[in-house]
């Protein structure tokens, strides 16, 4: 046995190793380590190869690399497509620059070959689930300005449980719909959300909250019990009918289609989730609200020169069409600094969404 003495340098003290010859057994002899740590002595520690090279990867790259965080830090809120902003874009769109024809058939999951009975099809399903523009007017005790305070808040609590962006989307379906057929009173509209929101999650999040973390959110204004009694009524009332294409399914679709860049592609979606808040966007189809988001957004950028025949065939849209629903869209934008509901933009403000939300939107006189 042969005992070694040195000093641990991460505590001071000193080590003692103990290195036994022993056999094992398929009769091989090897060593086995043993270390006594005592505060007794302090003698010099040679390091060794190893040490030193954790030491520097724990210690001294981290230094590094937070100086070179600070010194290249630039300011986060930009009001305008800036050059940081196109660096973001350049590095998250690396794997989108190509779209063509050679990208589709090497992945199968984008099924090619049933595109065009695919987008037949979606259409045809959202002709059947058409909402009434004008319902609120049936309502007794909620208005419009309620359901945007509520579609506000789930903006906030999508946020907080960092859910599916088709999950805020189908939440907000779901009390369109429901408020479409039933009367709901004034104290029983969050209840509305948070049950809303419950089965949207249940319909596409792998791991959807649970209902205590519903109870929770709404500081225990209503019960486990509640929640569950609400969702076999809004179940029962929508007949079990969730699978509704969104105008966030027909983004993805037409900006795969176009080619679009990431930058456009978060401020066509932050013109979508301006429009869920307002209730008159209620009279457009899913599928001309995102055309129109996704044509704004390429109109901002001086890039329309790639929405042609193809495009308009595919959205089944015609520029006139397309024209009464794009004007909301840019009052949507110069009212979103002064409006008292800020979650939209709050959320879009951040660097994960480039910031779209601070472009200054000024029209041509």
């Amino acid at each position: 046995m042969k005992i070694m003495r040195h000093k641990n340098p991460l505590r001071g003290s000193q080590v003692i190793s103990h290195e036994i010859l022993k056999e094992n057994s398929y009769n091989n002899r090897h060593k086995i380590i043993v270390r006594n740590i005592s505060k007794e002595s302090r003698k010099p520690f040679q390091e060794n190869r190893a040490f030193r090279n954790i030491t520097n990867l724990c210690c001294v790259i981290p230094k590094k690399l937070n100086e070179e965080q600070r010194i290249n830090k630039e300011p986060i809120v930009s009001r305008s497509f800036t050059d940081r902003q196109k660096e973001i874009n350049n590095t998250i769109c690396l794997l989108e620059v190509n779209r063509g024809g050679q990208d589709k058939k090497v992945n199968p999951q984008l099924c090619e070959e049933y595109v065009d009975e695919i987008d037949t099809y979606v259409h045809s399903i959202e002709r059947l689930h058409k909402i009434d523009p004008e319902y609120m007017q049936r309502q007794q005790d909620i208005n419009a300005w309620m359901r945007a305070i509520l579609i506000d808040w789930l903006v906030d609590l999508h946020i907080r449980f960092k859910l599916l962006t088709e999950t805020l989307f189908l939440t907000v379906n779901i009390v369109d719909r429901y408020l479409n057929k039933e009367q709901v009173k004034t104290d029983h509209l969050q209840l509305l959300g948070i049950t809303a929101c419950l089965i949207a999650c249940k319909y596409e999040e792998i791991y959807p909250p649970e209902i205590k973390d519903f109870v929770y959110i709404t500081n225990y204004t209503y019960t486990k019990e509640d929640i569950l009694k609400l969702e076999q009524k809004v179940l029962n009332t929508l007949q079990f009918n969730f699978n509704i294409p969104s105008s966030n399914r027909f983004l993805e679709r037409f900006g795969k289609v176009l080619g679009s860049s990431k930058k456009t592609i978060l401020f066509a979606q932050y013109l979508l989730e301006s429009s869920l808040v307002e209730y008159r966007m209620l009279k457009y189809s899913q599928s001309l609200i995102a055309s129109s988001a996704l044509y704004t957004s390429h109109k901002l950028n001086n890039n329309t020169e790639k929405w042609g025949d193809e495009m308009w065939k595919l959205t089944a849209q015609t520029p006139k069409d397309l024209s009464p629903c794009i004007k909301d869209m840019i009052l949507l934008l110069e009212e979103a600094p002064k409006a008292s509901l800020q979650a939209v933009r709050k959320k879009f403000a951040t660097v994960k969404y480039m910031e779209v939300s601070q472009i200054k939107i000024c029209r041509k006189h």
